[in-house]
C-alpha cells in the first residue's frame, strides 16, 4: 500500500527493494480512474534513499498524517478542487446550479483542558457548478460581439478557471475536473485526437459511442489539464461537455441559501461521511488509515467557553455619553440599535464644508430633496461637518473623470464633500464615480436609489459623519479590558484583496494579478474614550498570465511570469505591514504616548498564518522597539463550527436539536494548531453576531506574538470591536478594524485605481471606504 507524493512515497511497511548502485528501483503499477474505467499504468520508480520514521515523533508528523488522511478520504471523494474533496455522484440540482457535496479534511492538534489533543476536522462542504455548459456561455458571447473580441471575452471568462465534466450513466455520474489553458475556435468535431486504441476515431465518434452525446458541429474546443490524477497532460475537449465551476453574478445571489448547512444537518453529514469511509470498497479508506496506525473517533469534540455579557455601546450625547444595552430584545432586531441613535449629539465644533451634488444629466430633477434631509440630520447631530455652500454639478455618463478633474481645480478636497446621485443601482457607474473622486482626494457618498423612509437618510448622514473619521458610537475599553485602563493603545487591522487587470500588449491579452493591501488604525485614549482614525493602502503585482493571442495561428497555453518582483497576496501584506505600523506610529505620536499596539491581519489559510509569523513578527519588533504589542492572524472562513445541543445547554429550547451558539461566545479551546508551524498553538474564537443560518461561523484568532504588558483580555476586546463598524449598528462577525481593512481592500481592488500606489493624503484620516 503506497501513497505517492511526487518526490516521496509513503508506505506502512519496508518495500522489498534491491540496491545495486546506491539507488533503489522498482516497477510500480498504478491505477487511474478515467470515466468509469480503471486504467492500469506501469512506472519505473527510482528512489535515492529510504527512511524509517516513527510518525508520532517525526518532524514531518503532520505532513505524513495529512497525506494519509487525504488518501483515505479520496477513496470516497475522488476529486480535489482547492481544499475540497468532492464526489460528483452526490449532487442536487437547483435551477441553473448543481450543488455537489464534499468535505474539507485536516488533521491537526488543539488544546483541550490545557493539553494538546490530536483531532481531525471533517467539515461538510459543497461545490457549486453551473448547469449551463461552457458552450452555452460561449454562444451567449458570440451572439453579442464580433468573432475576434468574442475569443478575448471567452478567454477572460474561462482561461485559468476550473471546469468539469459530468457524464451520466447506469452506474452513476462520472467525470473529471480540469483547469482551462487555452481556447481554439478552429478545431472541428470531425478531427481526430490521437486515441491510442483507434487513431482514426474523431471527437464526434468518441463522445457518441462512449457517452451517447451528439456533439454540435460548430463549437469552441478548450485545452485543459486535469487537476487530479497522475495523467495530467493537456487535452482538447469540446466546450459542450464542460461545465464552469464558477458562477455568474446572477447565480451567486443564490449561494447563501443553497450552501447553508444547518447544525443538525451538518452533524448528519459528518456521520454519513464516516459511514461511507467504512462501507465504500469494503472499507478501503479505513484500511489505509489502519495500515499507518491511524484511527478516527466518532464523537464530536467538546470544548469549554463562556458567553460574555452584552456589550454596552456609548452614544455621544453632548459632553457625555448615553449607554445602550445591545442585549435588549429591541436592539437585536433587523436594524440593531439604530433607533437608539436618534438622540445622537456630538460635542464638537462645526467646520464649514462645501457640498457638491453630482447629478447625471438624465436625472437632474429627481434628488435635490435628499440634500435637505441629510443636511438637517447632520445639524441635529451637531456634526463637525456643516454644509455652508451647496453646488449642483451636472454630468453625463462616461464623463465623470473629466468632471472630477475640474472639481479638483475648483474646490479644496479637505473641506469638500461630494454626493453623487446615480439614476440606478448599477456597478459600472458606481465604480466610475468612486474611482474618479478617490483619485482626486474627495470624500464621496454615492446614492443610487430613492428612499421614502426618513431613517434611511439619517443613516446616510451618520455615514457621511463617520467618513470624516469620527465613530458615531464607541465602547469603554477600560471597562471591558481592565488591563489597559488609563492607557493609549493603537489597534491596527490589515487585509488584502486580489483582482485581475487585462493588459493588451504585443499582440496578446494578458491577465495581471493585482493585490491591494489595506491598513486601518485606530488610536484609542481609554481615559476620555476618544477614537482617532488613520489608513493607507499599498499595491503589489502578482503573476502575469497570457490568456489569448490575437494571432489565431499561434495558439498557446497560459504562461506564468517568472519575474522575481512578483509576489503573493500574503507576501504583499508581510512586505507592507511593518511600513504602515511605523507610519501610523509617527502619525499618532502627535496625539500623545502609545502604550501598546494590537495588530490583527486577515488570513485565509494555515500557510498564510505561518508565513505571517515568519515574515512579520520580527519586522514588527524592529518597527516598534520596546513598545509592547500583540500580533494576531484572524480567519473568518475557517472550517470549525460550534453548536450547542438544545436544552442540555440552553433550557429555553424545547428540543435537543443542535443550534448555533449565541452571540458573545468565546473560547480559547478547540483552536487548531497551525500545521505549517506547530509552534502556533495559542488562540481563541469570538462569535460576534447572532446568526441562525447554516453557514454561521466564529472568527478564529491565532496569536503569533503576545507581550504580557500589552493587554490580557483579547477575546473580550475583539467581541466589543464587533459592535463598532459604522455601517452596522449591531454585532458583526468580523470586528473593527479588520472589517474596515476588508472593506477598504475589496473596494479599491474593484476600482480603476490600481495604479494609485498609496492613498491621497486628504483621505488617510477619513473612513472613506464605508
Amino acid at each position: 500500500m503506497c501513497i505517492c507524493l511526487g518526490q516521496f512515497i509513503l508506505t506502512p511497511v519496508k518495500l522489498p527493494l534491491d540496491s545495486t548502485d546506491g539507488t533503489f528501483q522498482r516497477d510500480l503499477h498504478l491505477f487511474d480512474k478515467v470515466g468509469r474505467s480503471l486504467v492500469k499504468s506501469t512506472y519505473r520508480v527510482s528512489l535515492g534513499a529510504e527512511e524509517i520514521i516513527n510518525i508520532s515523533q517525526s518532524d514531518a508528523k503532520w505532513f505524513v498524517i495529512n497525506n494519509v488522511v487525504d488518501a483515505a478520504f479520496r477513496v470516497v471523494y475522488p476529486h480535489k478542487v482547492g481544499p475540497k474533496l468532492i464526489d460528483l455522484n452526490q449532487r442536487d440540482q437547483h435551477g441553473g446550479i448543481v450543488v455537489v457535496r464534499g468535505v474539507i479534511v485536516s488533521a491537526t492538534q488543539t488544546t483541550i483542558d490545557g493539553k494538546l489533543t490530536p483531532v481531525v476536522q471533517v467539515a461538510p462542504a459543497v461545490r457549486v457548478v453551473s448547469n449551463q455548459t461552457c458552450f452555452d456561455g460561449c454562444k451567449t458571447i458570440l451572439a453579442s460581439t464580433d468573432s475576434r473580441r468574442a475569443k478575448e471575452r471567452m478567454a477572460e471568462r474561462y482561461v485559468t478557471k476550473k471546469v468539469c465534466t459530468m457524464y451520466g450513466g447506469a452506474s452513476g455520474v462520472s467525470g473529471m475536473t480540469y483547469k482551462v489553458l487555452d481556447i481554439d475556435m478552429t478545431k472541428n468535431i470531425k478531427d481526430t485526437f490521437g486515441f491510442k486504441k483507434d487513431p482514426t476515431k474523431t471527437f464526434e465518434d468518441y463522445f457518441k459511442e462512449r457517452y451517447n452525446i451528439s456533439l454540435s458541429p460548430s463549437q469552441p474546443f478548450f485545452k485543459v489539464r486535469p487537476t487530479t490524477g497522475r495523467k495530467n497532460r493537456p487535452v482538447w475537449i469540446p466546450a459542450q461537455v464542460l461545465y464552469p465551476m464558477e458562477l455568474d453574478e446572477s447565480q451567486k445571489s443564490q449561494l447563501p441559501t443553497l450552501c447553508s448547512i444547518y447544525p443538525n444537518d451538518r452533524l448528519g453529514r459528518v456521520k454519513d461521511v464516516l459511514g461511507r469511509l467504512k462501507s465504500t470498497l469494503d472499507g478501503r479508506a479505513i484500511n489505509i488509515l489502519g495500515a499507518f496506525g491511524l484511527a478516527l473517533g466518532e464523537e464530536p469534540l467538546r470544548i469549554k467557553g463562556q458567553v460574555l455579557r452584552p456589550v454596552e455601546v456609548l452614544v455621544p450625547s453632548g459632553p457625555s455619553f448615553r449607554s445602550v444595552n445591545t442585549g435588549l430584545a429591541e436592539n437585536q432586531e433587523q436594524l440593531g440599535f439604530a433607533k437608539s441613535l436618534s438622540a445622537l449629539r456630538f460635542n464638537t465644533k462645526a467646520t464649514d464644508y462645501t457640498l457638491v451634488h453630482l447629478v447625471e444629466t438624465r436625472d437632474e430633477a429627481s434628488r435635490g430633496r435628499w440634500l435637505g434631509e441629510i443636511d438637517n440630520t447632520l445639524k441635529q447631530m451637531s456634526s463637525s461637518t456643516a454644509f455652508k455652500d451647496k453646488k449642483t454639478v451636472n454630468y453625463q455618463s462616461g464623463s465623470i473623470a473629466t468632471v472630477a478633474s475640474v472639481l479638483s481645480g475648483t474646490y479644496n478636497a479637505t473641506n469638500t464633500v461630494v454626493i453623487a446621485s446615480l439614476h440606478a443601482k448599477e456597478t459600472g457607474p458606481y465604480k466610475e464615480v468612486k474611482t474618479a473622486l478617490g483619485s482626486t482626494g474627495f470624500v464621496s457618498q454615492v446614492i443610487a436609489q430613492s428612499h421614502d423612509k426618513p431613517l434611511v437618510y439619517k443613516m446616510i448622514a451618520q455615514q457621511i459623519n463617520a467618513k470624516q473619521g469620527t465613530l458615531n458610537w464607541v465602547v469603554d475599553l477600560a471597562k471591558i479590558c481592565p488591563s489597559i485602563t488609563g492607557k493609549n493603545i493603537v489597534i491596527i487591522g490589515v487585509d488584502v484583496a486580489s483582482g485581475n487587470k487585462v493588459i493588451e500588449a504585443h499582440g496578446k491579452s494578458q491577465r495581471m494579478e493585482i493585490h491591494v493591501v489595506a491598513c486601518v488604525a485606530f488610536y484609542v485614549n481609554t481615559t476620555d474614550k476618544s477614537w482617532s482614525h488613520y489608513c493607507n493602502h499599498y499595491v503589489a503585482y502578482g503573476k502575469k498570465e497570457t490568456i489569448c493571442r490575437h494571432d489565431d495561428a499561434a495558439e498557446t497555453e497560459t504562461t506564468v511570469s517568472t519575474e522575481s518582483n512578483k509576489i503573493s497576496a500574503t507576501g504583499a501584506v508581510s512586505k507592507h505591514l511593518p511600513s504602515f505600523v511605523a507610519e501610523a506610529r509617527a502619525h499618532f505620536s502627535a496625539k500623545g504616548s502609545i502604550d501598546s499596539f494590537i495588530i490583527a491581519r486577515g488570513s485565509a489559510s494555515d500557510g498564510e498564518i505561518a508565513a505571517a509569523k515568519r515574515d512579520e513578527t520580527e519586522a514588527l519588533k524592529s518597527a516598534l522597539g520596546s513598545t509592547p504589542f500583540v500580533h494576531l492572524a484572524a480567519q473568518r472562513r475557517n472550517n470549525t463550527r460550534m453548536h450547542f445541543k438544545g436544552k442540555d445547554y440552553l433550557p429555553r429550547f424545547s428540543t435537543d436539536n443542535y443550534v448555533n451558539m449565541p452571540r458573545g461566545f468565546i473560547s480559547r479551546e478547540g483552536v487548531p494548531a497551525v500545521v505549517a508551524d506547530e509552534t502556533i498553538t495559542a488562540g481563541f474564537y469570538v462569535n460576534g453576531a447572532n446568526c441562525t443560518l447554516g453557514h454561521a461561523k466564529q472568527t478564529k484568532f491565532n496569536i503569533l506574538h503576545e507581550d504580557s504588558k500589552a493587554i490580557r483580555e483579547l477575546p473580550e476586546l475583539f467581541y466589543a470591536l464587533s459592535f463598532l463598524f459604522p455601517n452596522k449598528p449591531d454585532g458583526i462577525p468580523y470586528p473593527l478594524p479588520l472589517k474596515c481593512a476588508d472593506k477598504y481592500a475589496n473596494l479599491f481592488v474593484t476600482l480603476e485605481v490600481n495604479e494609485l500606489k498609496t492613498l491621497h493624503e486628504n483621505l488617510r484620516t477619513k473612513m472613506h471606504y464605508i
